[in-house]
């Protein structure tokens, strides 16, 4: 098992630009996928916030309906207090059963229409992330961003040196000063 924190970040990025040399590196497929997925999970894109939150509308408006429906449901026998039900799910209770249908049913419509439209959101969210990672041809030079924390004013020392989890505490120490800067306004 590879080691992330002290796997070397060029090494890391250029393997990256071209996974078929996994073998010349000697680094098994298994070590690879586990590297990659710590450099996600270190290193987020804004996009998979995005895609966090689509799936997360997604999930909410489909438990919205799924409740609407299990309420009409319930209330098809006219007969019967509902009213605890509606409380415990925190819907609003009519008087007549006339009006807990229609407002049962008005509410589902809407439900099911506003689901379609977050799950047709997040397929595009998804399909355009996809599209955009297929359109470039390979990730940001490794050196550029490298020289932006040079231009920042921290030391890095030789490139080929620079460790995965250094390279996590740079990032990290960058991102405060930045905020910290912006701030200070400056």
């Amino acid at each position: 098992m590879i080691e992330y924190d002290s796997f070397p970040l060029v090494k890391f990025w250029k393997i990256l630009e071209n996974e078929e040399t996994l073998s010349d590196h000697n680094i098994s497929q298994k070590d690879w996928v586990s590297l990659k997925e710590k450099w996600q999970e270190d290193n987020p894109s804004p996009e998979s916030g995005k895609v966090l939150e689509a799936t997360r509308s997604v999930m909410l408006e489909d438990l919205r309906l799924k409740t609407y429906v299990l309420l009409a449901h319930l209330i098809s026998d006219k007969e019967g207090d509902y009213s605890e039900h509606y409380n415990t799910l925190a819907i609003k209770y009519h008087e007549t059963h006339d009006e807990r249908v229609s407002y049962l049913e008005k509410n589902i419509t809407k439900t099911a229409q506003k689901l379609k439209i977050f799950v047709a959101k997040k397929k595009q969210l998804e399909e355009s992330i996809k599209l955009n990672q297929e359109g470039s041809d390979e990730p940001s030079d490794i050196y550029t961003v490298l020289a932006s924390f040079e231009v920042a004013g921290i030391s890095i020392g030789r490139h080929e040196d620079l460790t995965l989890g250094r390279y996590r505490g740079l990032n990290k120490a960058y991102e405060r000063k930045a905020e910290l800067d912006k701030r200070n306004g400056g």
